[in-house]
């Protein structure tokens, strides 16, 4: 394991100096006998409707308008803002603790008397220091997995940080587990089982950051998106995204 892991991340969009071709030695799919992947912790998607939701553009809608909570796991959900307000919604789904991954940027959760409630200071920004938060949400989603609990992370849109932010988890969970879950399998996972999903280039280095940590290699291709994140401008790319909010 290195001792001083190399930040691609911080090296996007000239916010460590350009990388060139960052990764370019270490970079590629991890050999297949390397990769063990537990299945019972990842099963298949489940391509079938939640009872009580209807279709929205791909996007399943509670009848009230609040965005379904979406299982990743068996105990982890991804919701949005909107999710976040419906408590009928989230009981339905076993939820017993929440975490609002972005507290600046959405509404003040209203049903902490009803769920177990955690908040993070993380934005849906491109600035985001993503990895700051990674043990926090890893700690908590392990401790309510111990407890036989089910927890859902949600922002404002429920497409990127929130998403992210359970991919961390999903790995180091593995890691654990003494598992190895690459990030690019790890992605695939995301966008089968989450819709409408969207993970920022930036979100993904700071993941290839932490993958190579875990393992000391990278399943993805970090030239490109290290070039793709260092065209969005200064800090991360806040310039022509938008001021760098995610949609």
């Amino acid at each position: 394991m290195s001792s001083a892991p190399r930040s691609y991340a911080n090296a996007a969009g000239g916010r460590g100096g350009g990388r060139g071709g960052a990764g370019a030695g270490r970079g590629g799919a991890a050999a297949a006998g390397r990769s063990r992947i537990l299945t019972s912790a990842y099963p298949a998607p489940d391509d079938s409707d939640s009872e009580g939701e209807l279709k929205d553009g791909g996007l399943n809608r509670s009848a009230s308008g609040a965005r379904a909570a979406f299982e990743l796991l068996a105990y982890v959900f991804i919701g949005d803002a909107s999710t976040a307000t419906s408590e009928q919604l989230m009981k339905n789904k076993g939820i017993t603790e929440v975490i609002n991954c972005a507290k600046e940027e959405v509404p003040e959760f209203q049903l902490k008397d009803k769920f177990t409630y955690h908040e993070l200071d993380a934005t849906d920004e491109d600035d985001c220091e993503l990895s700051n938060y990674f043990d926090t949400v890893f700690d908590i989603i392990w401790k309510v997995k111990e407890s036989n609990g089910k927890v859902m992370l949600y922002d404002e849109t429920g497409k990127n940080l929130a998403p992210a932010l359970a991919v961390a988890y999903m790995m180091k969970a593995s890691k654990k587990q003494e598992k190895h879950l690459p990030l690019k399998k790890a992605l695939e996972y995301l966008a089968a089982k989450i819709p409408g999903s969207d993970l920022s280039d930036v979100f993904k280095l700071h993941l290839a950051d932490l993958e190579f940590q875990l393992y000391e290699e990278n399943s993805i291709n970090i030239r490109s998106l290290a070039g793709g994140a260092g065209g969005r401008g200064g800090r991360g790319g806040k310039g022509g995204r938008d001021g760098g909010r995610r949609k």
